[in-house]
């Protein structure tokens, strides 16, 4: 049996596309899922309730992670790689039992660290690592990853996005994202200076800006600032009506819109340090960090660079070959 383990949402999408290749076509072995609540919220609603072996697990507990891989005695763990305790706990309880254990990183961000959860100076690495392609080998390689454990495999949710026929519209939804709980004030920029500026510049140009929404993190607590009557719930199919923009500070539904064809600029004003968003640290999006910057990148006519959108091709394919024969052959 193949166990799935799986703790942030962005995770869970990412696998969700092969879950459902699964579902619909046989793999050729067991598997089941075990996931925290935020991840059991995006698990694919085809997926039956007997494949399902939790959805509260605890990201904190090593623990847990342990007693997952001893109670079910899976042939092979495939489990996320967000820095957190279960996952490092139940990767070494596979590995201690002689079960190979496979990770995969969802972004081109924070390598290292996902593999030194709970505080930890010294990594943990699975058996390999799944990444999306040969931009964050390098990356990740050049923070002290093995570079012979890493494989490419592209991003199955990625791929599905389709493009969107091109709006006109003004009206910007802004991402937020628990900038201050993860980081301080390191980065120069918290998630209230990100929406300050931005609402700022609505008031200064509503031309640029018409209607303004937040759509808060789903692990985002404290919303200061925002007013309430403008907070949504983000959802894909904003980008098929209303919304015509999206702004925010690095969370993946950034990408996701990026690759619908809508404009994107990534808000960090007052960054220090490397630019923690991959797409603005690649050249495919603005990245604003003055007032001035915001407006030249709403004033531009955007630019969709293909180049993501051929590399993501056959990802789901590719993952589950790559994870079918890692399965039957090691």
């Amino acid at each position: 049996m193949l166990l799935v383990l799986l703790v942030e949402a962005g995770a869970a999408a990412y696998i969700a596309p092969l879950l459902v290749q699964w579902t619909e076509s046989d793999p050729g072995f067991d598997w089941r899922v075990a996931a925290t609540p935020i991840a059991a919220s995006r698990l694919p609603l085809c997926l039956a309730e007997d494949r399902v072996l939790r959805r509260t697990i605890d990201r904190e507990s090593a623990q847990e992670g342990e007693s997952l891989i001893t109670e079910n005695s899976p042939t092979m763990l495939l489990s996320s790689a967000g820095g957190w305790a279960i996952e490092r706990g139940a990767v070494i309880s596979a590995q201690s039992a002689m079960i190979s254990a496979i990770q995969f990183v969802d972004t081109w961000t924070n390598y290292l660290y996902r593999f030194t959860s709970a505080g930890r100076d010294t990594a943990h690495y699975s058996d390999r690592i799944i990444v999306i392609d040969e931009t964050a080998i390098a990356e990740a390689s050049e923070e002290g990853l093995p570079r012979e454990k890493l494989v490419p495999c592209g991003h199955p949710a990625w791929e599905q996005i389709a493009l969107l026929p091109p709006t006109g519209s003004r009206d910007t939804v802004f991402i937020g994202g628990p900038v201050r709980r993860d980081y301080g004030d390191s980065l120069g920029y918290t998630e209230e200076t990100c929406w300050n500026m931005v609402r700022e510049l609505q008031v200064q140009r509503p031309d640029l800006i018409e209607n303004l929404y937040y759509a808060p993190h789903p692990e985002q607590r404290n919303l200061q600032g925002v007013d309430v009557d403008c907070v949504v719930t983000y959802r894909a199919d904003m980008l098929r009506h209303e919304i015509g923009q999206v702004l925010g500070i690095f969370s993946a539904p950034l990408t996701d819109a990026y690759l619908a064809g809508r404009r994107v600029i990534s808000i960090q004003p007052g960054a220090i340090g490397v630019d923690k968003y991959p797409l603005s640290r690649f050249g495919f999006v603005p990245r604003a960090t003055t007032m001035d910057d915001l407006i030249a990148a709403l004033e531009m006519t955007p630019e969709l660079d293909g180049r993501l959108h051929r590399s993501l091709k056959n990802s789901c394919q590719r993952l589950s070959d790559f994870l079918t024969e890692f399965y039957l052959n090691g």
